[in-house]
């Protein structure tokens, strides 16, 4: 451990806990709304009056889709589950899930409204706020400096 852990970063682990599994659950609704499983999540189902979701699929094409997306939701959440557990422990792992896990949901916050045809709007921004503040997190110098590897003495050979 190359700093000791904060009561922000046990804030911060804890959060990415939450979000983390959360993500996981809404993920395989997501992948089961695009297998035809179940129809829990506004991806897959009509739009109405004043609603964001996307229009019904009725090709083959959109339900890969949706369940290329969830599967995608799903691999990002556990990224930020791995980095929660790593955060906790102050492990540079830790602050480089957690990280990846940022970039990959803004990017894909950013192409899943256009490839799933429903509105970029407020539902899309909030969904980035959390990866957002843990780029601003992890980024902080004294942050970088407490998940920075500490420096491991190098093997002598003879």
């Amino acid at each position: 451990m190359a700093g000791g852990r904060t009561m922000t970063m046990t804030v911060i682990a804890a959060l990415s806990l939450l979000m983390g599994v959360l993500g996981m659950i809404g993920s395989v609704g997501m992948v089961g709304d695009g297998l035809g499983i179940t129809h829990l999540g506004s991806a897959t189902s009509g739009p109405s009056v004043g609603s964001s979701s996307a229009p019904p699929p009725s090709d083959a094409s959109m339900r890969v889709r949706v369940t290329l997306f969830g599967v995608l939701r799903l691999a990002l959440s556990m990224v930020l589950v791995v980095g929660a557990v790593g955060t906790m422990g102050v492990r540079s792992s830790g602050r480089r899930a957690s990280l990846v896990y940022a970039v990959g949901w803004i990017v894909l916050g950013g192409v899943e409204p256009w490839a799933l045809r429903y509105r970029f709007g407020w539902e899309v921004v909030a969904s980035a706020t959390y990866p957002f503040l843990l780029l601003a997190v992890f980024n902080l110098p004294t942050w970088k400096a407490a998940f920075s590897p500490a420096d491991s003495p190098k093997a002598e050979t003879s």
